[in-house]
């Protein structure tokens, strides 16, 4: 986002999916303690999900109080100052000439001692991280299943699935190791543990095992007609206990930012349909 940078035309700059998931990311952490209601916190959310420049998003930042760590995007533009160009072009320049001559000095030592002595590391094999789909019921138990051959539960204080996005994203907010700390983890194939925060003990947590998957994938595919907009498709899933339950909300907009949301008890019964608003 462009807050606080002092970048001119920064907030000019087309969003990329990146922003928009940590612009979610930071209205999600926004709802949880307090500082947006539900209503609130949906309607920014599909703003978010629709935003074009980084000068959209940081709008819907803009009155939040955010952890200092937050406050930034993860990756800036890079700024070119006009006339940084030369002492670094030169210092290059120089930097390359000493490396042919080292790569000649080099070369022709090989050449004087003979071939080379292959090396005997062994070749590495690359881990290829499983694609989870937040799409299907497979997804979701693959996720759940991970869930808990990581943790040894499937306890949890709110978890975001982001199945739109090509990454296949999710976070989790979990108790740490005493009942007045979380800690927060992000998925991508694998979890990886963020930051730790303080946690209120009376948190309440939800099962992970108790969401019914089934009825809430089949309440995915009919979220369009749920939020009235025929083209919505889900931006992302929250489950959280903020309303004294656990509750499942689903978030849905089309590419112009109209949508709303459904929420969800873990058994998939519908408590609240909230459409767009015209």
């Amino acid at each position: 986002m462009a807050r606080r940078g002092g970048l001119v035309g920064v907030a000019r700059l087309r969003a990329r999916d990146v922003d928009r998931v940590a612009a979610v990311s930071k209205l999600d952490a926004a709802y949880a303690d307090g500082q947006l209601s539900p209503a609130e916190h949906g309607d920014r959310v599909v703003a978010a999900n629709a935003a074009k420049t980084l000068g959209e998003l940081d709008g819907l930042l803009a009155d939040l109080q955010l952890e200092p760590e937050f406050r930034d995007p993860p990756i800036r533009p890079a700024v070119v100052a006009t006339r940084s160009w030369l002492p670094g072009a030169v210092a290059l320049a120089l930097l390359l000439a000493l490396t042919g001559v080292g790569c000649w000095f080099v070369a022709s030592g090989s050449e004087a001692g003979g071939a080379q002595v292959p090396s005997s590391q062994p070749a590495v094999t690359p881990i290829v991280a499983p694609v989870v789909d937040f799409n299907t019921v497979a997804g979701l138990q693959s996720f759940r299943d991970q869930y808990r051959a990581r943790f040894g539960d499937t306890q949890a204080d709110s978890a975001v699935f982001y199945p739109a996005f090509g990454a296949r994203y999710a976070a989790v907010v979990r108790m740490d190791d005493r009942p007045d700390r979380a800690i927060d983890y992000s998925y991508r194939g694998g979890f990886s543990p963020g930051s730790v925060s303080d946690r209120d003990p009376a948190t309440v947590s939800f099962d992970l095992d108790a969401m019914n998957l089934p009825a809430l994938v089949k309440l995915m595919t009919t979220i369009s007609g749920l939020v009235e907009v025929p083209d919505a498709a889900i931006s992302h899933i929250m489950v959280d206990t903020t309303s004294g339950a656990p509750t499942i909300r689903i978030y849905a907009a089309n590419s112009v930012g109209r949508g709303g949301f459904v929420e969800t008890s873990l058994a998939g019964v519908i408590s609240r349909a909230v459409p767009y608003r015209r």
